[in-house]
């Protein structure tokens, strides 16, 4: 039959088609007469198929299929979908570039989930490689941790790590934290268990000792023994009656709970062996620069440190709490430290700008320090010291040669005594100046220093070195100092002229291979 569309909207608003591709069925909706196909109006296929002017409708007799013009209503709407408008494919395309996005970002989730789970954390210093799952990572409050060589060369070691029952939104949002926020932080911190990296033959109460002048609390009950290694004995430590342990709100305390596990799981299966002296490049190495102090008055390292036998390098900032509770006890330290001719020199390593300068000069007169502070100098944290933290303290004598490892962290209980240490050392090289002839320097260079019985350096001595087939020549300088750029090669060494007022009167070592320095005394006539 032929039917107009206009004339006949009621008879068609009976057609509804299935967009689906299945088959096509009629049913009528109660309550508005509306015929429907699979739950769609009739008029919208109309007007979705654009239908215009005249067209019959059928009912195939066998399969109950609706038809236009003799065409299944599926083959039509299939035709339809096949053929969309530029806008339409836009459209599309963008619904599929944002899947592709999302898809995208699923990956990028999943292979962020496996990096996690192989997230190795070296701690050479402290002899331990520990390898930690992604879930400890992914975590509702925060975790720290830290490697540290606790006391002064006293071979104790630890890879501590602590848990925050807090969130890092909350954390991150605060701009200027009030006592309430650092009251609320502190007690929510408890330790995880920790490893402990202990020289053969050390009694747990002298590492306990140790721990209390490094700010540590730990009681020998509490260490449980893993294994020997290169000389040292590794420890898990931990204390499971912790009094911040009861002021984690639940969800933290379970999340706790299961970090340390995780944790005893990951040292159960670290890699140890012996601590790796980080600073071996340091130690023997020159401090040479120009500065200014905190008033813009021009310093240089040899004025600065040629005025004490031994001078200890504090490295702060203003934002570093830990490094304001110390300044007034380092004023105190530098007063003892006179009597013994040594001196504590503070350098500001955030004194970039004049406001930050300024504060720093607020806050030692705030805390009574009228010790010397100079500021950075060019490629000081980048060529000439290490700052794995803040503070860190630094010992040089007075040619400005690093001494030995800094201490890490404010540690006033360690200062005097590393001083001490180290002036009985140079005691010892004063009575016995063959006891250190030759030590080895971790530099790519061979130094020979020329001194007197006195220990005071002697300037335009020719020193020269020899292997086979080669020698180099070089004058000490005003800190009996010569230096030979030279490949690794075992050296004889010469003094082919002595200023006059002096003797050599001892045969002179000659330099192995390893790069060395050679300290060589002259006898005054």
């Amino acid at each position: 039959m032929k039917i107009i569309k206009k004339s006949t909207a009621l008879l068609l608003s009976a057609i509804l088609v299935v967009l689906t591709g299945c088959s096509s069925y009629m049913e009528m909706e109660p309550k508005t007469n509306v015929v429907e196909i699979d739950g769609i109006p009739a008029n919208e296929l109309v007007d979705m198929l654009g239908l215009d002017n005249t067209f019959e409708v059928t009912v195939d007799p066998d399969t109950g299929a609706v038809m236009i013009d003799g065409q299944s209503v599926n083959e039509l709407v299939k035709a339809k979908n096949s053929i969309s408008s530029p806008e339409e494919k836009k459209e599309d395309a963008s619904d599929n570039d944002d899947k592709d996005k999302e898809d995208s970002r699923d990956t990028e989730k999943k292979s962020s989930k496996k990096d996690k789970a192989e997230n190795t954390e070296e701690y050479r210093e402290c002899g331990v490689t520990l390898t930690l799952p992604g879930e400890f990572s992914d975590i509702l409050g925060v975790t720290e941790s830290m490697g540290d060589e606790l006391g002064f060369e006293d071979d104790i070691y630890a890879v501590s790590y602590v848990y925050g029952g807090i969130s890092a939104e909350w954390l991150h949002s605060l701009e200027e934290r009030t006592e309430e926020d650092d009251e609320k932080i502190d007690s929510s911190i408890v330790d995880l268990p920790s490893v402990w990296c202990v020289k053969k033959g050390k009694k747990l109460s002298e590492v306990t000792d140790v721990a209390e002048k490094c700010s540590y609390t730990v009681e020998e009950e509490f260490f449980s023994k893993i294994c020997e290694k290169d000389g040292y004995v590794f420890y898990n430590y931990f204390n499971p009656d912790q009094k911040n342990y009861d002021n984690l709100d639940p969800d933290f305390r379970a999340e706790f709970d299961d970090l340390c596990d995780i944790m005893d799981e990951a040292i159960k299966n670290a890699e140890f062996y012996e601590p790796e002296n980080v600073y071996s490049d340091l130690i023997g190495k020159k401090l040479e620069f120009t500065t200014t102090d905190l008033d813009g008055n021009k310093v240089t390292s040899k004025e600065l440190f040629s005025k004490n036998e031994i001078t200890m390098i504090n490295v702060w900032a203003t934002w570093c709490h830990n490094c304001l509770d110390e300044l007034s006890e380092l004023d105190k330290i530098n007063r003892r430290l006179a009597k013994k001719d040594c001196a504590v020199i503070g350098l500001l390593g955030d004194g970039t700008n004049d406001e930050l300068i300024d504060l720093g000069e607020n806050l030692l007169k705030e805390n009574d320090a009228d010790y010397e502070n100079i500021l950075p100098w060019e490629g000081a944290f980048d060529d000439d010291l290490i700052l794995p933290c803040w503070p860190v303290t630094y010992f040089v004598d007075r040619n400005g040669i690093i001494l030995s490892k800094p201490v890490l962290g404010a540690r006033v209980q360690l200062y005097e005594k590393a001083v001490d240490k180290l002036l009985d050392n140079k005691d010892t090289d004063k009575k016995d100046p063959e006891s250190m002839a030759v030590t080895p320097n971790g530099l790519k260079e061979y130094r020979v220093y020329v001194t007197d019985t006195d220990s005071k350096p002697v300037k335009g001595v020719m020193v020269q070195i020899c292997d086979d087939s080669t020698c180099r020549v070089e004058n000490t300088d005003s800190d009996g100092l010569a230096v030979f750029d030279s490949k690794k090669n075992d050296y004889e060494v010469h003094l082919p002229s002595i200023p006059k007022g002096y003797s050599l009167t001892k045969d002179i070592p000659d330099l192995p291979k390893e790069y060395s320095d050679l300290y060589i005394v002259l006898e005054k006539e």
